[in-house]
C-alpha cells in the first residue's frame, strides 16, 4: 500500500470516530449514526422486487427500500464519506431483504451470499469492500435466525470497467460483459452446486447482478435470488421497473 492509500485509509478510519454526532442519513445532530427520524423512515420503507434477465435465465431480487432520500443519503455516506458507522443499520435494511427472499422461497436453508465486488481503485480510495462488509454482517444476522450463511467474496474483477452512472441499459450490459469471475481454483470447486445469492448495495438496471449471475453459473453454482439494500423504484434507461412487495408474499408482487 502506497503513502497516498495509506494516508486515505487513516483518514477514513478518523471519520468514523468523529462523523458520530451528525446524521449519515439527513446531516442533524444527532447521538448515533443515524437520527431518530431517519432510523424509522429506513425501518418503514417499503421493499421493492422483481425479475431480471440473466445470461441464465430470470432472477429474482429483491431489494429492501427505495434508492432515495434517508437511504440515499446514507448510502452514500458509507460509501463515499468513510461514514462505516452505518453499516450496522444498512446491513439491517439488508436482512430484511433476504428475510423476504427466503419467505418467497428463494433462500435455501445452506447458501452463500456472494457480494458483488469492489474495483480495485474503489477499494484504494475506500480503503475498505463495502458490499463485502454489508454481505459478511447479513450473514451473521441469518446465522442467528437459524439459516447455515455464510459470505463468499470470491468474485473479482477479470478486466476495468467504465463509470456506470449515465450509460443507458444497453451500453451497462456491454460494459459488464465478461467483466467478473471466480478466478481461485479453491472457490471455483466451492462453489460447484452450492445455493448462492448475489448481494449488491444498489440495483438499478440489474446489469451488475446478471454478469455476477454469469460467472457464478459458469463454475456451476447455483444463483437462486439477489438482494440489495435498495433499489431504483422507477424505470430507467428503458429498464423494467421494480415492483413493490409487502413483504409476506413477494411471488405476488410481480414475482410471479
Amino acid at each position: 500500500m502506497g503513502l497516498a492509500s495509506v494516508t486515505v485509509a487513516l483518514a477514513r478510519a478518523g471519520l468514523d470516530l468523529v462523523v458520530p454526532g451528525q446524521c449519515a442519513g439527513c446531516a442533524r445532530h444527532a447521538p448515533a449514526s443515524l437520527c431518530g427520524l431517519c432510523a424509522g423512515q429506513l425501518l418503514a420503507a417499503d421493499p421493492l422486487a422483481r425479475w431480471i434477465s440473466t445470461p441464465v435465465g430470470r432472477l429474482p431480487v429483491f431489494a429492501a427500500a427505495s434508492y432515495d432520500g434517508c437511504v440515499r443519503a446514507a448510502l452514500l455516506a458509507y460509501k463515499e464519506r468513510g461514514r462505516r458507522d452505518v453499516r450496522a443499520e444498512l446491513a439491517s435494511v439488508l436482512t430484511r431483504a433476504a428475510v423476504i427472499a427466503e419467505n418467497g422461497g428463494f433462500l435455501t436453508p445452506s447458501v452463500l451470499l456472494v457480494p458483488v465486488p469492489s474495483s480495485r481503485a474503489a477499494l484504494r480510495e475506500r480503503g475498505y469492500d463495502a458490499v463485502g462488509l454489508l454481505a459478511s454482517a447479513t450473514a451473521r444476522e441469518l446465522c442467528r435466525r437459524g439459516l447455515d450463511t455464510r459470505a463468499a467474496p470470491v468474485l473479482r474483477h477479470a478486466r476495468a470497467v467504465d463509470d456506470q452512472a449515465g450509460l443507458s441499459i444497453t451500453r451497462r450490459q456491454a460494459n459488464l460483459a465478461g467483466a467478473l469471475t471466480v478466478w481461485r481454483p479453491r472457490d471455483r470447486d466451492r462453489l460447484r452446486g452450492q445455493a448462492v445469492v448475489v448481494v449488491d448495495d444498489i440495483v438499478t438496471s440489474g446489469a451488475t447482478v446478471a454478469e455476477a449471475c454469469r460467472a457464478l453459473s459458469h463454475v456451476g453454482a447455483i444463483v437462486t435470488a439477489a438482494i440489495a439494500v435498495a433499489g431504483t423504484p422507477r424505470s430507467r434507461n428503458g429498464s423494467t421497473p421494480l415492483d413493490r412487495t409487502d413483504g409476506a408474499n413477494p411471488r405476488g408482487a410481480g414475482l410471479g
